[in-house]
């Protein structure tokens, strides 16, 4: 019979080599597991259209029935919001949400769209469509909030911001946004994000119950700090602020 084999015992620095690997291989995993699982930054779109008083009817019939198909058959959506300018009448915006760029191109190959991009070559409109393209990271409001209805105040923004001010609008606007979606009780939506293509230009889309719930934002302690940066002249031009009513 052969001997038993002798153990080899291990040093102290095999050891402390042997632990600092599996330290190494946990945090590697522990990284990838975060990375895949990570909240996705939205594809979204802001959208201004202007229709002709005479096709007004049509319009609303269209966007309805395309608003309806992408909620209704598309997986990758995840909103479809469209209203009218509180003050200017037959002045519509859209705001869009889609999991990914992928979810909105999908969009675009479904029937309910091929039936409005149909309605839209009939020329409708009294000026191109505006469209505005940008990545945003998920935020909402507690799902116990009010969700939207025809009361629902929404908020279209595209602010240009000066390369220099970069890094302490992010940090205004992430403050305000966390503030809001906290702590008022009349905001159901605040999401801001940057253009696809041109750095520094940013958009925002919130929704509030009512223009009482917009007024609320307007005397929340959060909302000071936010007017404060904007009268220091962060921005390359004047903020484009939309209100719409939700339809």
């Amino acid at each position: 019979k052969h001997p038993p084999l002798a153990k080899e015992p291990v040093s102290f620095s095999s050891m402390r080599t042997l632990l600092a690997t599996a330290g190494a291989t946990a945090a590697a995993a522990a990284l990838y597991y975060w990375w895949r699982t990570r909240p996705k930054p939205l594809y979204c779109l802001n959208v201004k259209i202007c229709v002709k008083q005479e096709r007004r009817k049509e319009f609303l019939a269209a966007i309805e029935e395309d608003a309806a198909g992408t909620i209704r058959d598309e997986p990758l959506s995840v909103s479809f919001l469209y209203g009218e300018d509180t003050t200017t009448p037959n002045t519509f915006y859209l705001h869009e949400q889609y999991l990914s760029r992928e979810g909105f191109l999908a969009h675009t190959r479904t029937p309910h769209f091929a039936k409005w991009d149909a309605f839209c070559k009939t020329k409708p409109f009294m000026a191109p469509v505006s469209v505005a393209f940008y990545t945003a990271a998920p935020a909402s409001a507690p799902p116990s909030r009010v969700r939207c209805s025809s009361d629902t105040l929404c908020l279209n923004v595209k602010m240009r911001v000066r390369p220099e001010r970069r890094r302490e609008f992010l940090a205004k606007i992430s403050a305000d946004q966390t503030g809001t979606l906290t702590n008022e009780t009349g905001a159901l939506a605040f999401l801001v994000g940057e253009d696809t293509t041109t750095p520094n230009t940013f958009y925002l889309h919130e929704q509030y119950v009512g223009q009482a719930g917009f007024e609320a934002h307007l005397k929340a302690p959060h909302f000071s700090p936010w007017q404060a940066f904007v009268e220091s002249e962060p921005f390359l031009e004047p903020l484009q602020v939309s209100f719409y009513k939700k339809i």
